[in-house]
C-alpha cells in the first residue's frame, strides 16, 4: 500500500518538479522536445527489447527448458515501455535503465526475494481446515481389493468397517 503512494502522489509532483525546474533552464519548447524525443527513442528501443526477448523465449523453449529468466525480462521491457511513455524525467530514467541487462538483473533479484517471501508468509488468506468445511462427513469405509472375490468389483463389507448408524 505505501508503494502505491509513493506511485501516485509522490512521482508525479516530483516529475512536475523535475519538468518546471527543467522547463525554466531550457525552455519550454527544449523540454517538451526532449520530453517527446526521449519517449519516441524510448519506444523504439523497447520494440527493438522485446523482441530480442521474444527470440530468447522461444530459443528456450525449443531446448526444452523453461524461459523463467527471459519471461521476467520480458515483463520488465513492458514495464520500461510504460514507464518510457509517461512524461517525465525520472519514469524516463527508470524506464531506459529497465532496457539494459545489468538493471533488469538486479530488478529480477529484486522480484525474486519479494516473491520468495510472499510465498513463505503466503498470500494474506488462511485455507480452512477439515472439520470446518460443513461438506460430506467422516465416516470412511476401508475397502479391501483382495476381498472383491466373485463380485463385479463390490468389496466385502465387515462389522468392523460398517459405519455405526445401519444395521
Amino acid at each position: 500500500m505505501r508503494y502505491l503512494l509513493i506511485a501516485f502522489i509522490v512521482v508525479p509532483i516530483l516529475e512536475l518538479a523535475i519538468i518546471i525546474q527543467v522547463g525554466q533552464g531550457v525552455g519550454v519548447l527544449a523540454t517538451l522536445f526532449l520530453l517527446l524525443a526521449v519517449s519516441v527513442i524510448g519506444a523504439w528501443m523497447v520494440r527493438l527489447k522485446g523482441i530480442s526477448v521474444l527470440g530468447r523465449i522461444r530459443k528456450q523453449l525449443q531446448a526444452g527448458q523453461m524461459p523463467t529468466d527471459e519471461l521476467i525480462d520480458g515483463m520488465l521491457v513492458v514495464v520500461a515501455g510504460a514507464l518510457m511513455l509517461t512524461p517525465g524525467f525520472i519514469t524516463d530514467a527508470v524506464g531506459l535503465s529497465l532496457l539494459f541487462a545489468p538493471a533488469r538483473v538486479l530488478a529480477r533479484r529484486i522480484l525474486g526475494k519479494r516473491f520468495r517471501a510472499s510465498m513463505v508468509a503466503g498470500p494474506g488468506f488462511r485455507a480452512a481446515s477439515a472439520d470446518t468445511s460443513g461438506f460430506g462427513t467422516t465416516d470412511f469405509i476401508d475397502v479391501d481389493p483382495e476381498n472383491t472375490e466373485g463380485t463385479a468389483g463390490a468389496a466385502e463389507v465387515t462389522e468392523v468397517d460398517k459405519p455405526k448408524d445401519q444395521p
